[in-house]
């Protein structure tokens, strides 16, 4: 059985908690209810709360065997000097708290990766930049080389391009579909990879899409994929694929882009399927995926809860 270097899991169940709605959206860490809570404020029972629940999630987590976790989200340890005075005020509290949950996740022994739609913008953002991917791009390799010189416990970030924010997610900062385009996205990890080569750090790149515009079959139309990457070779780069050519549904085929990848691979599963009662009925598909990943020759790392599915409860870790 190959060494995994990357094993990660989602970090975020610990921000649910005293999260009380009907219907609750897990694509991302509650930001209104984060506000709201009082976790922003470091001497509060929430802040102090969370703290707690990080600690044992990520020691969990590590005797699970996972070496490594992901936080929500890029854009809320960004300053940029356009936004108004509150929202850089709030920006600076959110990076207190994250520098804190860094330092537990890093004392547990797992490296920390930050996740980023492409893009999630602050109005101040859209108007200032005409949402322009160009600009955005280039605002954007400004803010990692800060960010990754700032603070070296983040290893990576990792990228969705095509999905947004579910309806209903509230905050100062909302995420849009940017990246149309096979050559859209090429050029954005042409742009990015040398902040991440200069800072040793890693990209993922997500090829999960909702199907919206050119780019949209990206996560099973060869071609598609082949325009995407062409050109690129660095190890700073880790695609990031669901295991089949959808979304996550049992009994698929094995995604093909696996086994026609010249760079690093990543495969994400669902710790709770969502298309199967949340685990509610058993699966027998263990034994075919350890079949096929003894046959894969790039894939080293998994990433079981990726975004669009339920997390474990807060304090606790589960497997993929």
């Amino acid at each position: 059985m190959k060494t995994l270097d990357w094993l990660i899991i989602d970090g975020i169940a610990p921000f649910f908690r005293d999260y009380r709605k009907k219907r609750i959206n897990w694509s991302k860490i509650p930001f209104s209810h984060v506000e709201k809570s009082g976790m922003l404020d470091a001497a509060s029972p929430a802040a102090r709360q969370l703290r707690e629940d990080f600690t044992l999630y990520t020691r969990n987590a590590v005797a699970d065997g996972y070496n490594a976790v992901t936080l929500d989200d890029l854009v809320h340890l960004i300053d940029w000097d356009g936004y108004p005075a509150d929202t850089r005020a709030k920006l600076e509290a959110y990076g207190q708290r994250y520098r804190e949950l860094f330092a537990i996740a890093t004392a547990a022994g797992l490296r920390v990766l930050i996740t980023s739609d492409v893009f999630s913008l602050h109005p101040a953002l859209s108007i200032a930049t005409g949402e322009k991917l160009a600009f955005l791009i280039r605002w954007l390799a400004m803010r990692l080389d800060a960010l990754f010189e700032a603070v070296p416990d983040v290893a990576g970030v990792i990228f969705r391009i095509g999905e947004s924010d579910a309806i209903g997610t509230k905050g100062d900062f909302l995420s849009r579909l940017l990246i149309r385009t096979p050559t859209q996205a090429n050029r954005f990890l042409r742009e990015l990879l040398p902040v991440f080569e200069k800072h040793n750090r890693t990209l993922f790149f997500r090829t999960w899409t909702v199907g919206a515009y050119a780019i949209g079959d990206l996560i099973w139309h060869r071609h598609t994929f082949a325009r995407v990457f062409r050109g690129i070779q660095t190890d700073r780069l880790i695609i990031s694929m669901k295991y089949g050519e959808s979304d996550f549904f049992r009994y698929l085929p094995v995604n093909g882009h696996f086994f026609r990848a010249s760079l690093r691979t990543l495969v994400e599963f669902q710790t709770r399927r969502e298309y199967e009662g949340f685990c509610e009925y058993p699966a027998f598909v263990g034994w075919e995926y350890e079949r096929v990943l003894q046959q894969t020759r790039r894939l080293y790392r998994v990433w079981p809860g990726p975004r669009s599915g339920a997390r474990p409860a807060a304090g606790a870790s589960s497997g993929g």
